[in-house]
């Protein structure tokens, strides 16, 4: 589905932020020319989660010396999703708990790994996926309690997972793959908004409960990859609408969640990293960069730049 549009006037946009006036007036001229690159260095200042970042996307446009260098500039951003979502897809398979090892006891210290912030995410969300109410699997064969519940309450139980809003992934080669399609380093996506509000999210800091929610994997997969993503509604601390990129995705899913903690030591997931994860998946959508990193992730091309430029 094709939900790619062009860059809208300038007239009402930006009325007190100059640098973003001026960068996105360089932008307009050179959409014809290069549609994607720039439409993606476009959405990126409008859907900006914050003004600082979208001062940090402005000043990058306004330092570009020539026309060139802002395309340029815009097929590196592109690149930097293409990689993102290459290797989350290159990603190991998920470990298990264990039954005869595994105790939900409220931890008294952060996770440094996978296993241990699954389980603290999932005493934090009373085991369950955070938007579909599905009871995990794991935990029912553990908690004599819980399996009970979901029997006293006919509650659907399957398997969840420790989804992170934002994963750390490891570089990784392939020599049979284009430009688009390998990294020599980590794939991030920290500085397309400048990365500061995210430094934290280092070393075993990705593990961190503010960047994790449980659920269930298909869930996990379409949020991890920007298909649904979460604005908050501004009606609740913690609640917010559940947006999809495309409307017959997740028909069973809820219009609104609200999170809340089991424990006041588990802190519920940052909603300043849920608002950058939601302004990437509006770039994805608006600028049509989603599709494209699907047909280049599933279609081999002998010059996929080919494609990008037009």
């Amino acid at each position: 589905m094709n939900t790619a549009v062009s860059l809208p006037p300038s007239h009402d946009l930006f009325p007190e932020d100059e640098a973003a006036r001026t960068a996105y007036a360089r932008l307009l001229p050179l959409e014809d020319q290069a549609e994607l690159a720039i439409r993606i260095l476009g959405q990126l200042l409008i859907q900006a989660p914050s003004s600082e970042g979208r001062t940090f996307v402005a000043n990058e446009i306004c330092h570009c010396a020539t026309d060139r260098e802002i395309v340029e500039l815009g097929e590196a951003r592109l690149e930097q999703f293409v990689q993102y979502l290459k290797g989350l897809r290159a990603l190991a398979s998920l470990p298990y708990l264990y039954r005869a090892k595994t105790q939900f006891d409220v931890p008294t210290v952060a996770p440094t790994n996978y296993l241990e912030a699954k389980k603290q995410a999932l005493i934090r969300d009373n085991y369950r996926c955070m938007l579909s109410g599905v009871v995990d699997t794991e935990a029912v064969g553990i908690l004599p309690w819980l399996e009970g519940e979901v029997i006293a309450k006919q509650e659907t139980i399957g398997c969840t997972e420790c989804c992170y809003i934002f994963s750390k992934l490891e570089s990784y080669i392939d020599d049979n793959d284009s430009d688009y399609l390998h990294t020599s380093g980590p794939c991030t996506l920290a500085h397309l908004f400048g990365g500061n509000d995210e430094s934290w999210l280092t070393g075993t800091g990705i593990h961190d409960l503010r960047n994790t929610l449980t659920l269930n994997p298909g869930d996990c997969a379409a949020f991890r990859e920007f298909i649904v993503w979460l604005e908050p509604t501004g009606e609740a601390e913690n609640q917010y609408k559940i947006v999809r990129r495309d409307p017959y995705y997740g028909r069973n899913l809820p219009k609104v969640v609200r999170f809340s903690s089991t424990s006041p030591d588990l802190p519920l997931p940052d909603p300043r990293l849920l608002a950058f994860h939601a302004a990437c998946a509006r770039v994805l959508q608006l600028t049509g960069a989603g599709d494209f990193i699907v047909r280049l992730l599933y279609t081999a091309t002998d010059d996929p730049s080919a494609e990008l430029l037009g």
